[in-house]
């Protein structure tokens, strides 16, 4: 919905749909003004969804709750979706009647059910407005700081105002922004609030503006908005500075009405980067605690060991959290601490602790990846040579196998380009180079004795 004209045109949040424009000029029957060139597009983009939903892998499956066929019901759930918004009540009862046809479609998983319960579960839940993209933009917003402006995947966000108020362990955000959809060119003021408990516990509210009114009447609603968003801010201010929080959430109740969010609420791959920056204090805690209960109490592990006498479940536990931390910023750090890695081997050797092969595997693999990477921009260095060569040293000495097959593709681009360049350095650097790099090769258990390699001593240059 388009509001207020003072607000909607200063910047260009509006400017994302604006490729468009040419195309409705020439198309159009007659001049459409803002909000009548938004129901062009959603219109349009109703007739792509439509197309899409006829793709034909939609005919090719073998149980309607596949990756396949949930997308082909998305593609259906959006054309939905928009008619909804430009029919309004025209469009009242289509989902209805669109799910009951899809419950004639039934699954052989028992779970799914069928496909009106597969789109009530998996499609309408994933689906996106104005509204949805604005709880994301202010809930991640406690853990992101945004620009001014921002694009959220299809989406772009302005920020009109924002304060941040902290009372005790709790955080407030208070805003207001402009949220436009990068297709449509749909644009709508809205007002947020979030209340941040700590970890995980987050809940937030939107406020939008009322559907279906006039220009002049949209620009008068959204005067009103201001007036009542500054009076919120207010008395938000004056709770928090008591530390009421609970003054703060009836205040938020009144003014925003049963519109919650939580954590739950934000896009998937968002969701998980803030659960991973809410994780990463607890979990750095958590490696410390046991790492002191460990440097404490090593010398008692180590004689358990060494009298074959049962080791306390509890000692085992800090042990093997306090190794294999300890070997993954090990395996991290720039150079490779590999005096670190090899005690720490030793250690959990000693006392029988068991590597945690999984993340231990990737980290190690990601460190060869990037001494990798920086060989291959700065091939003929024989510093960078030496640097992956000690790197692929130190991981030999890991008790499992690792996945080196990117930094395998890495070292045969190398090679491929060294049978093609010429080394600037001395025949005898050249050998040099040659010598080392065959013994990379090895390190990473490439078979480098049957490859066809130059018998002139060339190499790669920068």
């Amino acid at each position: 919905m388009l509001l207020a004209r003072a607000e909607v045109t200063s910047g260009n949040a509006s400017a994302p749909a604006a490729s468009a424009d040419p195309f409705l000029d020439a198309h159009a029957a007659r001049p459409l003004d803002a909000a009548q060139r938004v129901t062009a597009l959603k219109l349009l983009e109703m007739q792509r969804h439509a197309l899409l939903m006829y793709t034909s892998c939609g005919w090719f499956f073998d149980d309607i709750s596949g990756i396949e066929t949930v997308q082909i019901i998305a593609y259906a759930g959006r054309v939905v979706q928009l008619a909804a918004e430009v029919f309004g009540a025209a469009a009242a009862g289509l989902e209805e009647g669109f799910v009951e046809r899809l419950r004639a479609a039934k699954s052989n998983d028992p779970e799914a059910k069928d496909g009106g319960e597969i789109y009530l579960r998996q499609v309408r839940k994933a689906q996106v407005g104005l509204e949805e993209v604005a709880a994301h933009y202010a809930i991640s917003s406690v853990f992101t700081s945004y620009p001014e402006e921002t694009r959220l995947f299809g989406y772009s966000v302005r920020r009109l105002d924002a304060e941040w108020l902290a009372t005790g362990r709790t955080q407030v955000v208070l805003g207001r922004a402009l949220v436009g959809s990068l297709v449509t060119g749909e644009l709508e003021p809205v007002s947020y609030a979030v209340l941040h408990f700590g970890d995980q516990n987050i809940t937030a509210a939107v406020k939008r503006s009322p559907e279906g009114l006039a220009e002049a009447e949209a620009a008068a609603e959204a005067a009103i908005e201001r007036e009542a968003h500054a009076a919120l801010l207010t008395a938000v201010r004056a709770a928090a500075g008591r530390a009421d929080v609970p003054a703060i959430v009836r205040l938020f109740d009144r003014h925003f009405g049963e519109s919650v969010y939580s954590i739950a609420s934000l896009f998937n791959d968002e969701e998980r980067r803030i659960l991973k920056i809410i994780l990463e204090p607890t979990l750095a805690e958590i490696e410390t605690t046991f790492a002191a209960i460990y440097d404490r109490h090593a010398s008692l592990l180590g004689f358990l060991s060494q009298a074959g006498m049962p080791k306390p479940a509890e000692l085992v536990l800090a042990a093997g959290s306090s190794i294999n931390s300890g070997l993954r910023r090990a395996l991290e750090k720039d150079p490779v601490d590999e005096e670190r890695v090899r005690l720490l081997l030793a250690r959990a050797k000693e006392v029988g602790v068991a590597l945690d092969e999984a993340v231990l595997g990737y980290a190690a693999s990601q460190r060869m990846k990037r001494a990798m990477l920086a060989l291959y921009a700065h091939p003929g260095r024989l510093a960078a040579l030496d640097r992956a060569v000690g790197v692929a040293e130190v991981l030999a000495a890991l008790p499992f196998e690792i996945r080196l097959w990117q930094a395998q593709n890495i070292w045969y681009e190398i090679h491929e380009l060294s049978r093609r360049r010429t080394l600037a350095h001395e025949p005898e650097e050249a050998a040099t180079w040659l010598t080392r790099f065959h013994t990379l090769g090895r390190r990473l258990h490439i078979a480098v004795d049957v490859l066809v390699l130059e018998d002139d001593g060339v190499g790669p240059h920068d």
